[in-house]
C-alpha cells in the first residue's frame, strides 16, 4: 500500500518535464543544455528559493526536482563566492546537501572539490547566519540538519578554519564566535 505521503514525494517522468524548475534547469544550467545556457543570475537564486523553497514551505517534492536538475553541482557551487552570496544563496546550499543527506547520497559532497577554495567561505557565511538572532525557524533548522559537513568519525567536530574540534556542535559554535567572526 502506497501512503499518502509517499506519493507527494515520488516524482515521475511526466512530473519533472511538466515543473517549472525543468524549465528554468533548461536555460541556466542543466547539462543536456550547455551550448545555450543563459548568463548567471544570482538574482534566480533568490527568485527559486523564494518561489521553490520557503513559499511551499520546503516541499519535498520541489526539492527533489531541484536535485534531479542538478541545482547545486551545475549552477550554485560552480558560480559560488562566499564574499556576494546571499543569505537565500547559502541557505540553498544547505538545502541542496541536506537533500543529498536525505537521499544517502554517498557523493553529497563531491561537487564542492571542483572549487575547494570557496568552501571554508561558505561554511563561514552559513555558521554566520545560525549565529543570527532573527529568522530562526526553517533557516536554523536547515543549518542545523547540516552539522553532518563537519562530523567525522568518533562525533568529532571539526573546525574548517584551525584545527580546532570538539565533541559538541555547541562548543563548536562557540569556538568559531569568538575566534573565526569578524564583523563585515
Amino acid at each position: 500500500m502506497v501512503t499518502k505521503r509517499h506519493q507527494e514525494t515520488v516524482v515521475t517522468r511526466g512530473a519533472i518535464e511538466n515543473d517549472t524548475i525543468s524549465g528554468v534547469a533548461a536555460k541556466y544550467w542543466a547539462p543536456f543544455t550547455k551550448e545555450t545556457h543563459e548568463k548567471f543570475d544570482a538574482k534566480l537564486i533568490d527568485i527559486i528559493y523564494e518561489n521553490e523553497m520557503l513559499k511551499t514551505q520546503f516541499n519535498s517534492r520541489k526539492i527533489m526536482m531541484l536535485e534531479f536538475s542538478q541545482y547545486l553541482e551545475e549552477y550554485l557551487w560552480p558560480n559560488y563566492q562566499a564574499q556576494s552570496a546571499s543569505k537565500a544563496y547559502n541557505l540553498s546550499i544547505v538545502v541542496m546537501v541536506n537533500e543529498k543527506f536525505r537521499e544517502r547520497s554517498l557523493d553529497a559532497w563531491a561537487c564542492f572539490s571542483k572549487k575547494a577554495d570557496e568552501f571554508s567561505g561558505f561554511f563561514r557565511r552559513v555558521l554566520e547566519l545560525s549565529l543570527q538572532e532573527e529568522g530562526h525557524g526553517q533557516q536554523t533548522n536547515h543549518v542545523l540538519r547540516l552539522k553532518r559537513a563537519v562530523k567525522v568519525k568518533g562525533g568529532i567536530y571539526a573546525c574548517p578554519e584551525c584545527s580546532y574540534s570538539t565533541d559538541s556542535l555547541a562548543n563548536r559554535r562557540l569556538h568559531f564566535k569568538r575566534n573565526h567572526n569578524k564583523s563585515r
